[in-house]
């Protein structure tokens, strides 16, 4: 399988849930091979209208297909991200 490529929408860098949401993934993802990019919402508005975010933290795997998004902060351990 190839390496998975995931974008997490945030509202704030040092926002409580944005830090925990981060950390998570991090924690989730530490043996896989995966890209992240986090993008703050407040900086960068236009971004979040141009993918259509309507809540953060929203953790959206562009590949492998299909893209799919996964919303909250994570801390579910159960949550099948498909990495």
């Amino acid at each position: 399988m190839s390496e998975a490529t995931f974008f997490l929408f945030i509202a704030g860098a040092n926002a409580l849930i944005s830090k925990k949401a981060l950390k998570n993934i991090k924690n989730k993802f530490k043996e896989k091979h995966y890209s992240l990019m986090v993008v703050d919402i407040l900086e960068n508005p236009h971004v979040a209208e141009s993918v259509g975010i309507v809540a953060t933290p929203l953790l959206m795997r562009t590949s492998p297909e299909p893209v799919r998004r996964f919303i909250g902060d994570f801390t579910n351990s159960e949550q099948d991200l498909f990495i």
